[in-house]
């Protein structure tokens, strides 16, 4: 079952993704060692690639679904008709005559369903000198009292830069966030990571406005200290960007390789194919799968 989900990505992804002949070589590789049950690896410990692996997997999750808030924001209808409108669970309000342009993202104190599985709570704002859909046009983001299920999310800055049409059809964007810190209630610590990644909005129609079938492509690198401060850096390109769509809760396809720190085996990341919708992702470590939850 693991072996078909890695060959299925591979022979049916996204249009337009390329993978190299040596990544494919080296996959194979991979089949074959799994198959053959390697003897060497029965008593490594692969708990620190696992744990690097699940807390990428938490931080890209859940930064990808508040940017596919905003997103949905940029071209809703209803709020840029009415300056205000109910987004994924938030009171919405635009601002487009003020100095700086404003978005606020207004959620109940106590928390509201963003329709992702997740509630959110408090506080998120956007703001920008220039008009949020010019090219060149750079959005400043803040958390104020924001909770993500009752958690504390908080961060040092965030920065949308709009690239514009890269390729003559879909909107670009570099997302740049440094020091987010992220609280559990619970008091089982605390989680931080920086990201640079970049964003491609896919309409699924010729409309400029809003579409349940939007998609997000993301591909870039995401920097993480766990709660057991195990130091881990996520990297994926352009030809393995991940995919998510606005009527799917989990990210999808793409191949994230991930370092970890004291940690010398590769960890890669493979998330499931683009016609699917689920909750799972395989991890590899040194030809080792691991089957994990997105979410848990």
């Amino acid at each position: 079952m693991i072996l078909r989900m890695i060959l299925l990505m591979l022979l049916k992804p996204m249009s337009g993704r390329k993978f190299s002949k040596s990544a494919l070589f080296l996959l194979m590789i991979v089949f074959g060692i799994i198959s053959c049950q390697k003897d060497t690896n029965v008593n490594v410990n692969f708990q620190r690639g696992i744990e690097s692996a699940q807390n990428y997997a938490f931080a890209q999750q859940m930064m990808t679904q508040v940017m596919a808030t905003y997103f949905k924001a940029l071209t809703d209808s209803t709020l840029s008709a009415d300056a205000f409108n109910y987004i994924d669970g938030a009171a919405v309000y635009y601002y487009p005559d003020q100095e700086p342009k404003r978005m606020i993202f207004d959620y109940p104190s106590y928390g509201v369903s963003d329709g992702y599985g997740h509630t959110r709570g408090g506080k998120f704002n956007a703001s920008t000198t220039q008009d949020f859909t010019e090219d060149n046009a750079v959005i400043s983001f803040s958390f104020d009292n924001f909770r993500y299920d009752s958690d504390s999310v908080e961060v040092d800055s965030m920065f949308l830069f709009n690239l514009g049409k890269k390729n003559g059809k879909d909107n670009h964007y570099r997302l740049t966030l440094s020091q987010l810190t992220y609280q559990f209630k619970d008091s089982s610590g605390v989680f931080t990571f920086d990201l640079d990644q970049e964003f491609a909005v896919f309409k699924y129609n010729s409309s400029y406005y809003t579409h349940p079938r939007d998609s997000l492509g993301i591909y870039g690198t995401l920097h993480g200290n766990t709660v057991r401060n195990i130091k881990f850096t996520a990297q994926n390109t352009s030809d393995s960007s991940l995919l998510f769509s606005y009527d799917c809760r989990w990210l999808k396809t793409g191949i994230t390789g991930i370092e970890t720190e004291m940690f010398t085996y590769p960890v890669t990341a493979y998330f499931q194919e683009p016609d699917t919708c689920g909750n799972q992702f395989l991890v590899t470590i040194d030809s080792n799968p691991f089957p994990r939850w997105i979410e848990e």
